[in-house]
């Protein structure tokens, strides 16, 4: 079945979104509860790959620089290892812009720069498998010598890098390319289904897809299976965090503990086919007023037979969502770290937190 009103306005007149205030500086700000939809690689990739990365900001206010962080992507759904990389960071006040950076390393630097962390090496921590987005800024570099910007010239920094380890690289970070009028959400699956009466070993499933139609607009398809079939089912839907609300009684029976990730939510009824299954998906715009928030999906069917409860749930799909943005007031160059020139990209580069 196809539904064509707009889900996501239908969940913000029921539920609320408030953004989680930050005591650090993320620039661009837009990412600052919303995890960034490209990926990019300000530190090396790998052992062989040394990477020189320079990015202008013109979005801070002045202040104090003490550290640089960047958050790693990836991690959500499967754990990311650890990461040794040797560093250089230099920092100035740009003689460039952000909408227009020089292909020239050197060139986007004013004479005030300075090396301010390095060459060392650093080891980032592993991270565990999450199930939230965004990550924190795990990836720190504190510097060596802190840098005051003052709030007037756009911010430059520039930073060599090539990782130490190497055999497993996992160089890719958080970032962004704007204008970006159609961003695509991101994707975490949280926990297994319970298992249905009828079947044989698979959990109640849920998947979902995401694309842009021909109006530009997101279209959300979400799909349950192996489930109880002929019975009658429920897509629930809802904005926040799981919660992983065990449901009464359902150890009891065979289909083991049936979980709940969902504290407030919108039921969409249907009837599972004659193998479990069924869909339904939603043509969404994204309202700058849900940039950050999460979207759960979650599957539940009457099953009399499974536990004293006489329901099974799926498991949770949840979408980071990202609303559409304009250019942004960023630049980047990125290249070789012995070649004096790299490709320069106005309005694209690494979410960064500065403290």
């Amino acid at each position: 079945m196809k539904h064509q009103y707009d889900l996501v306005a239908l969940l913000l007149s029921f539920l609320a979104v408030t953004p989680a205030a930050s005591q650090a500086q993320v620039s661009p700000s837009t990412f600052e509860t919303s995890a960034g939809p490209v990926r990019v690689t300000p530190l090396s990739a790998g052992a062989s790959i040394g990477t020189r990365f320079l990015q202008i900001h013109e979005d801070l206010p002045p202040g104090l620089i003490q550290s640089i962080g960047f958050r790693r992507l990836g991690a959500v759904g499967s754990a990311l290892p650890a990461r040794t990389v040797m560093i250089t960071v230099r920092m100035s006040h740009a003689t460039s812009t952000a909408t227009s950076p020089d292909s020239m390393f050197q060139a986007n630097h004013g004479p005030d720069v300075r090396t301010v962390f390095g060459p060392m090496a650093v080891t980032f921590g592993p991270i565990p498998a999450v199930a939230t987005a965004p990550l924190p800024f795990t990836d720190v570099i504190t510097l060596t010598s802190s840098f005051y910007y003052d709030g007037v010239s756009p911010l430059c920094w520039d930073i060599d890098s090539f990782d130490v380890m190497g055999s497993t690289p996992r160089g890719l970070y958080e970032g962004f390319r704007s204008p970006d009028m159609n961003p695509r959400p991101r994707e975490a699956l949280l926990l297994t289904g319970c298992l249905p009466s009828t079947s044989t070993g698979l959990p109640f499933e849920l998947s979902t897809a995401h694309q842009v139609d021909w109006m530009q607009q997101s279209v959300l398809s979400y799909s349950l299976s192996n489930g109880p079939p002929r019975q009658t089912a429920f897509f629930l839907f809802g904005l926040g965090a799981p919660i992983g609300f065990p449901l009464p009684t359902t150890a009891a029976g065979p289909s083991g503990v049936c979980t709940l990730e969902l504290a407030s939510f919108i039921p969409l009824g249907t009837v599972l086919d004659d193998m479990g299954a069924a869909s339904t998906s939603f043509s969404v715009t994204l309202p700058t007023s849900l940039h950050g928030a999460t979207l759960l999906a979650q599957g539940a069917a009457v099953d009399q037979l499974a536990n004293p409860l006489g329901l099974v749930t799926s498991h949770a799909n949840a979408l980071h969502l990202i609303a559409p943005f304009s250019l942004l007031q960023v630049g980047t160059v990125t290249g070789h770290p012995t070649f004096p020139q790299g490709v320069a990209t106005a309005g694209a580069g690494a979410v960064v937190e500065f403290q």
